[in-house]
């Protein structure tokens, strides 16, 4: 008996050294706009990243910044002190990021940036220093001001802006100008408003008065709809062109609800849109629309879900190795070149109707 029972222990044992051990559960923090001016957005990508859990052991903990720097600072603190995670999707706004970065580096934290690029880290921020803590999902953005300009330029040689300040209108203007100037362009006014101006009277009429054959208003939503209205109620600029962007392609409906056929003709240069039509049917299925940057939170969720699977709880190994991505996603083809720049390209589109229809620069 005492052989028997010596020979059951021993197997015991032996099963016990085989045994699986679970995983570790996946903790991804969430960084987004999910009250505010930009929560149509946040909460566009909050649906899809949901969409993007499979299962149980992957463990999502979403945080409001409200696109404000000490906001985000204390939700990152939370995510890292309180939630544990092991890397965090987001923030939206690069406006948070020169705050929030010193804590993302103390923190040793992978940063996944659903609509920042990578070039922003190399031009605004002129430095390396973040280059295994974070990875941009957005093409090179001067891609798309370059194009913007090239577009400006075959209209007119020269421009009225007016922008609202702040980092991100900033750097994307600057981006711009340097390439219309070289193209030989010229800027004959240069105009920055702070948010939430209300009365653009004085200055549409100033435009009016200085003939302005090309007016870009780079404006918050509330601002630029401020801004055509009050242009529509003084009957100005009626021979000049109004330059669209990006922006109102990506809230389209509130723009069109509020100022309809004023709109016909607007443009706007964005990067050729990769978003699947798969992905884009399972966001409608919930009731929601895909805006800005769904569909590359989608993916981050799933990138990083994989690349801490391969990584094994090293956060240093997972941003290089998501740099070495090659593979089709809900944004479409996931791949970086040599310098961690996602390859896209940049197109620009007029508004016709209701719909965008790509125009050649």
């Amino acid at each position: 008996m005492r052989y028997e029972f010596s020979y059951v222990l021993l197997l015991l044992l032996l099963l016990a050294s085989c045994t699986v051990v679970p995983a570790t559960n996946i903790k991804i923090g969430v960084l987004l706009p999910l009250t505010g001016d930009f929560s149509t957005i946040g909460n566009s990508n909050r649906a899809a990243i949901n969409l993007a859990q499979n299962n149980s052991d992957e463990q999502l903990f979403f945080e409001d910044d409200s696109c404000d720097a000490k906001k985000a600072i204390t939700a990152f603190q939370k995510l890292v002190q309180v939630d544990h995670v092991d890397a965090i999707v987001g923030p939206l706004c690069t406006s948070v990021l020169p705050a929030l970065l010193p804590n993302v580096k103390q923190a040793g934290i992978p940063l996944v940036l659903p609509i920042t690029d990578h070039l922003y880290f190399v031009n605004d921020l002129n430095t390396t220093e973040y280059d295994n803590l974070t990875l941009g999902l957005l093409p090179r953005s001067d891609l798309v001001w370059q194009e913007h300009a090239r577009i400006a330029f075959s209209i007119s040689k020269s421009i009225a802006i007016v922008q609202t300040t702040g980092v991100a209108t900033r750097r994307n203007v600057n981006l711009f100008l340097k390439m219309y100037e070289e193209l030989g362009g010229r800027t004959i006014v240069h105009e920055e408003v702070e948010p939430r101006t209300k009365d653009y009277r004085t200055l549409l009429l100033k435009l009016d008065s200085l003939g302005a054959p090309l007016v870009w208003p780079h404006l918050g939503t509330e601002d630029r709809i401020e801004f055509y209205k009050q242009l529509r109620e003084l009957g100005v600029l009626q021979n000049a062109t109004i330059l669209g962007d990006l922006y109102i392609e990506v809230e389209l409906p509130k723009y069109l609800a509020i100022l309809g056929q004023t709109l016909n003709g607007t443009l706007s240069t964005n990067y050729a849109s990769t978003m699947t039509a798969s992905f884009r049917e399972r966001m409608v299925a919930q009731g929601v629309q895909p805006l800005l940057g769904a569909d590359n939170s989608y993916d981050a969720i799933r990138l990083l879900i994989n690349a801490e699977k391969k990584c094994q709880n090293q956060k240093a190994c997972i941003i290089p190795l998501l740099k070495q991505t090659s593979e089709d996603g809900a944004s479409g083809k996931i791949q970086f070149d040599n310098d961690g720049n996602r390859i896209g390209t940049a197109i620009t589109r007029a508004l016709v109707g209701n719909s965008f229809v790509k125009m050649e620069s």
